[in-house]
């Protein structure tokens, strides 16, 4: 991964959160601790049951839960007070937050110490996002911004949402930062949400790989890891992984 920009120019790496740095979901974890405070009740919490059991059977996928946990979010969060959230989102964050995959991790710290220009790209409240990012680091954060009026949700999205496509947060922050290069770019996620922003940079990683994700990197050549334990496996080769100097 030798960058070909110029002096002037720094090369871009993307980075998915859930799944791909922290070890679960951020809004699920966030979502699970104000039911159990009683913030939400669990009557209205019951139509996420059937998605969320599906899923850790394996009879349904993550992404048919996470999506139901977005439709959830838009319904319910109206009316609830922005304060309160990021209060129990700073709780739950402080707590779980070291959480991480020791490869993605490493890599994070390896691409800083590079120069690389670190951009976050995530499906989470961005007063979430934000408040993990004082440990995490990012340069730039996009997440999910939601309308704010009188202190209190409404419900709305606004900005650049993640979930309608991330490779349209990435052109969107080229388009204002020409300092940014894709030249020597590196781009990791573990979803089919991730495939736009991975075609875009030079080097992608399917980190974790659902099955979608893993049929789009077999076909177009991306490197595939999976961490298990103490241990990461590169499928496209396939050997074990010792850092990310391995890979770099």
């Amino acid at each position: 991964m030798t960058p070909k920009h110029t002096h002037e120019q720094r090369p871009l790496a993307v980075f998915d959160i859930d799944g791909t740095l922290f070890r679960s979901a951020v809004m699920i974890e966030i979502v699970d601790r104000m039911i159990a405070t009683d913030r939400i009740p669990e009557s209205v919490y019951q139509e996420l049951v059937a998605a969320k059991n599906a899923w850790k059977d394996r009879q349904g996928s993550f992404e048919e839960y996470n999506q139901q946990l977005v439709s959830f979010i838009e319904k319910h969060f109206i009316g609830l007070d922005e304060r309160e959230f990021n209060r129990f989102a700073a709780a739950v964050i402080d707590e779980l937050k070291d959480r991480q995959y020791q490869f993605t991790h490493n890599l994070l710290e390896r691409l800083r110490a590079k120069g690389y220009v670190l951009m976050a790209v995530s499906g989470m409240l961005q007063g979430a996002l934000k408040t993990y990012n004082r440990s995490l680091k990012f340069d730039y954060i996009y997440g999910w911004q939601q309308e704010v009026q009188g202190g209190k949700f409404t419900g709305k999205s606004v900005g650049q949402h993640p979930m309608d496509g991330k490779e349209k947060v990435v052109k969107y922050f080229l388009s204002e930062h020409a300092e940014v290069t894709l030249d020597g770019s590196v781009g990791v996620g573990d979803t089919e949400t991730d495939i736009g922003f991975l075609e875009m940079v030079e080097n992608p990683i399917a980190f974790n790989p659902n099955r979608k994700l893993l049929d789009k990197a077999k076909r177009a050549g991306w490197r595939v890891l999976v961490e298990r334990k103490d241990v990461v496996y590169d499928l496209s080769e396939p050997r074990i992984v010792g850092s990310p100097d391995d890979v770099l």
